[in-house]
């Protein structure tokens, strides 16, 4: 059974602009996303050396007038990502690979009109706020990145909710 151009120009009027719109701006931020984590794999895991290095570089960036508006908890969250991301470095890689591919899912099945995939959608903008807690615990560090990245990922919620009428 082959889909007659009726068919497709059916399901793309029942997909609507906005959809697509918003499932290609999902695509282009997930492969942008995998290629991060691709040239960051490829990279892999800074060696002790190369650790001591990157705290020498954000300590020499912090002058007292940086300290007094950011506060030494700053530096001290800082670091604290730095160690974690670096010991947990190839779970932390495959975790945020395997939300990749339940988010890719998820807006694959919008597109196909297919309400499931807001669902699998919601998973995967909840996922990295869970890692980041889970791993890195609180402070300024990851609680301004958790909202920012919230923010972002709520408005798309929201959007991808609004386009849930077309979806069955």
């Amino acid at each position: 059974m082959s889909d007659t151009p009726d068919d497709k120009n059916l399901v793309s009027e029942r997909r609507g602009q906005t959809l697509k719109v918003l499932v290609i701006l999902s695509w282009i931020f997930m492969g942008l996303s995998a290629l991060g984590i691709i040239f960051s794999t490829v990279d892999g895991q800074l060696s002790p050396d190369e650790l001591e290095e990157e705290k020498v570089a954000l300590l020499s960036t912090m002058t007292p007038e940086v300290l007094e508006i950011l506060g030494e908890s700053y530096i001290t969250d800082t670091i604290r990502v730095l160690e974690v991301s670096n010991d947990y470095f190839y779970t932390l890689q495959g975790l945020n690979a395997a939300n990749l591919v339940l988010g890719f899912y998820g807006v694959m099945l919008m597109f196909n009109l297919k309400k499931k995939g807001y669902y699998f959608y919601l998973t995967y903008s909840i996922v990295p706020l869970l890692i980041s807690f889970g791993f890195f615990g609180t402070g300024f560090i990851i609680a301004f990145g958790a909202v920012f990245g919230g923010l972002f990922s709520l408005l798309f919620c929201i959007l991808y909710a609004v386009q849930l009428k077309r979806m069955s």
